[in-house]
């Protein structure tokens, strides 16, 4: 698998890398302009334009170390992402306007769908398929 690891020049990440490395995995590391379309796993410690372009991977936010969680505007443009603490969690949730990490989640869906009411026509069709007809005596 190759992975790429996207993080600010300021931030030292040696032994991360070393870890993910010695498990085998290909790693890249890089800066902020230098973000490659070919590997199977994006890991970014912060916001980027490089994560509304990936077209393919699995897209992952680490937001462990951003302490005012600046970085949730780009939620939509990733797979997961990783915060810190139940209270993160919860400032994640009131940053989105949800109440529940399933709500964050169903509101991402619909922000990055290209047509919104293409999205919740879907979403209806899905729970019209999914009635199952009652079994009893019909007149």
């Amino acid at each position: 698998m190759r992975i790429q690891i996207v993080y600010p020049p300021s931030a030292g990440l040696p032994s991360l890398t070393d870890v993910i490395q010695g498990r085998g995995y290909t790693v890249t590391v890089s800066h902020s302009d230098q973000v490659s379309p070919d590997a199977e796993f994006y890991l970014f410690f912060y916001g980027h334009e490089a994560m509304k372009r990936l077209a393919h991977g699995w897209v992952c936010l680490d937001l462990r170390h951003d302490r005012w969680m600046e970085a949730t505007d780009w939620l939509p443009y990733c797979d997961f992402c990783l915060v810190r603490s139940a209270s993160d969690q919860a400032a994640l949730m009131e940053s989105q306007g949800c109440e529940s990490i399933a709500d964050v989640v169903g509101r991402l869906s619909q922000i990055i769908a290209c047509d919104p009411s293409a999205l919740e026509r879907s979403n209806y069709l899905q729970v019209l398929d999914s009635d199952a007809p009652s079994s009893g005596a019909v007149r």
